[in-house]
């Protein structure tokens, strides 16, 4: 949901930076089912951001982050920690 990846409120904020927020919202939990073991963890917004500002079609901006993850999701693990 739009309040687990920290974006409580952002009705304030205008067109564009809602729907960027939405595709955040919804690739975000799209990779949460994706990858339950690791699920949603706070900063894959910060790294999902600048994929979406240049991809425009969320289906490759998801495979995309899939694909960054593959690399990065160690760093998300709790037992890592």
């Amino acid at each position: 949901s739009a309040e687990a990846v920290g974006l409580k409120d952002y009705g304030h904020l205008d067109a564009g930076r809602i729907f960027h927020a939405a595709r955040l919202v919804a690739i975000l939990e799209a990779y949460a089912l994706y990858d339950p073991e690791i699920g949603y963890c706070q900063g894959m917004s910060d790294l999902l951001s600048p994929i979406i500002s240049v991809i425009s079609e969320d289906h490759e901006a998801f495979w995309c982050f899939v694909g960054f993850m593959k690399k990065a999701r160690q760093n998300f693990r709790l037992d890592e920690v």
